[in-house]
C-alpha cells in the first residue's frame, strides 16, 4: 500500500513545484513528487486552450524517448475530445475536484473506449486520478496520475495528498505564465535594440508588448491602431490581410502546410509604402506556452512613384503595370482596380496576367513575397516618414 508523504517530503514537493515556475526542466522531480503523492507511477500536466488545442504536456514517469510518440499518438487520437478520451471530461468538472475514471464514465462506456483500452493502458495507464485547476491566459490546466494496473486502488489519503498540492501546481503555472509574457517583453526588447517597429501579439490578436517605435507608429494614426488593445490596420483591405496573416502565424504548427510566415504591404497617406513581416514565435509541448504568440515586424516606409520605378527598372513593367502591381499588393480586387483607372475588366486581367509572366509569380501571395525586398528594412536608429 502507497505511503501519503511524510510533512518534510510534503515541504520538498511544495518547493520542488515553486522551483518549476523559474525552470521547465524542473517539472520533472515536481511531477515525480506529485506522483508519489497520489499514489502513482506517473504524473502529467497538461495545458489545453479551447481554441488552439493542446499547448503543453509534462510528463513524469514515462521515458524520454517514449513521451514524443506518446504525445503525437494523443493527440493524433483526438484525446482532447471527450466523446473519444472519457477522461478529457475533467476539462469541464469545477476547478480542482479530483476525479476518478468512474467519475467520468461509466464501467461499459470504458471496457468499450478504443482510446483507453488500445492507447491508455498500452502505456500501462490503467487508472488515474484527475483534476483541473483554474485557467491560465484563457489555457484549461489538468494534472493528472497514474496508476498501473498492478498497483492497487486508489484510497482517501492518496486523494488528500494529491489534492493538497494543486494549489501550488496552480500559483507555479500562474508564475510561468507571468514570466512568458515578461520573455515576450524581452523579444520586443531585442527587437529595439535596432530600432525595428515590432508587436507581439497573441492568438486573439491582442498586443501583448510592443517597441518604441511600434509605439509611436500607433500615435501617429497613420498604419495601424490598437482598438481594445488588439492590432488593426486603418485600411479595410489591408486589415482582411493583417488578420489573416496574424490567423496563419497563430495556427499550431503542423496544421497547415504552408508557410507561417507572411508579408503584407501597406499604404501609408501621402503615397507611402510599407511592408510588414507576420510570422510565429517558435514554440514546444515540452515548454509551458498559454496560447500561440506572433511577431510583427514593420519596414521602412517608401513613396510609391518610388516603388513603381524600381518595379518598372527591375521586371521591365509598363507605367500601368507597375500600378497595377500595387493595386493587388494592397489586396483591391480586380473590379475594384478596373473602376479605379476606368478600364474593362478583360483589360485589367490582362494587365495582371503579363504582371505575372514578367514577375514569374502565380498567385497575389507570391507577388507579395518576391517584392516584399522592393521595400527593405529599416536603418538602423530610423523610422522614416513617407516623403
Amino acid at each position: 500500500m502507497q505511503v501519503p508523504l511524510s510533512e518534510s517530503e510534503q515541504v520538498s514537493a511544495i518547493r520542488a513545484i515553486s522551483e518549476a515556475a523559474f525552470d521547465v526542466a524542473a517539472w520533472m522531480p515536481a511531477l515525480g513528487w506529485i506522483a508519489k503523492a497520489g499514489g502513482g507511477w506517473a504524473a502529467q500536466l497538461m495545458g489545453v486552450h479551447p481554441l488552439f488545442g493542446l499547448q503543453f504536456s509534462l510528463l513524469h514517469g514515462i521515458a524520454p524517448d517514449t513521451t514524443t510518440e506518446f504525445m503525437v499518438e494523443f493527440e493524433a487520437r483526438g484525446g482532447e475530445n471527450p466523446d473519444i478520451n472519457p477522461r478529457a471530461r475533467i476539462l469541464s468538472r469545477e476547478d480542482y475536484e479530483v476525479c476518478r475514471d468512474g467519475d467520468l464514465a461509466r464501467e461499459d462506456e470504458i471496457a468499450h473506449s478504443e482510446f483507453m483500452q488500445d492507447y491508455l493502458y498500452r502505456y500501462d495507464n490503467a487508472a488515474s486520478r484527475l483534476a483541473r485547476l483554474p485557467g491560465v491566459r484563457g489555457t484549461k490546466l489538468v494534472a493528472v496520475i497514474g496508476r498501473s494496473a498492478s498497483q492497487s486502488e486508489f484510497d482517501a489519503a492518496d486523494h488528500a495528498s494529491f489534492a493538497a498540492l494543486l494549489p501550488h501546481v496552480h500559483d507555479a503555472v500562474r508564475l510561468s505564465a507571468s514570466l512568458e509574457q515578461r520573455g515576450a517583453k524581452l523579444m520586443a526588447g531585442a527587437l529595439e535594440a535596432i530600432s525595428y517597429p515590432a508587436f507581439v501579439i497573441d492568438g486573439s490578436h491582442a498586443i501583448v508588448s510592443l517597441t518604441p517605435e511600434a509605439d509611436a507608429m500607433l500615435q501617429s494614426g497613420k498604419i495601424v491602431h490598437a482598438r481594445r488593445g488588439y492590432l488593426e490596420a486603418f485600411d479595410w483591405r489591408t486589415n482582411a490581410l493583417l488578420q489573416d496573416a496574424m490567423r496563419l502565424a497563430c495556427l499550431k504548427p503542423g496544421v497547415t502546410l504552408r508557410s507561417q510566415i507572411s508579408s503584407v504591404l501597406f499604404h501609408e497617406p501621402r503615397d507611402g509604402l510599407c511592408v510588414a513581416e507576420v510570422a510565429p514565435l517558435p514554440s514546444s509541448s515540452d515548454n509551458l506556452r498559454f496560447g500561440p504568440l506572433a511577431v510583427v515586424v514593420f519596414g521602412r516606409q517608401r513613396h510609391k512613384a518610388d516603388v513603381a520605378k524600381l518595379l518598372r527598372q527591375g521586371f521591365d513593367l509598363t507605367r500601368a503595370e507597375a500600378e497595377i502591381a500595387l493595386s493587388l499588393l494592397s489586396g483591391t480586387a480586380t473590379l475594384q482596380i478596373a473602376m479605379e483607372r476606368k478600364s474593362s475588366i478583360q483589360t485589367v486581367r490582362t494587365q495582371i496576367k503579363s504582371v505575372f509572366q514578367k514577375i514569374e509569380v502565380d498567385s497575389r501571395a507570391a507577388l507579395m513575397r518576391k517584392l516584399a525586398a522592393f521595400i527593405p528594412p529599416p536603418r538602423p536608429g530610423i523610422y522614416d516618414d513617407a516623403q
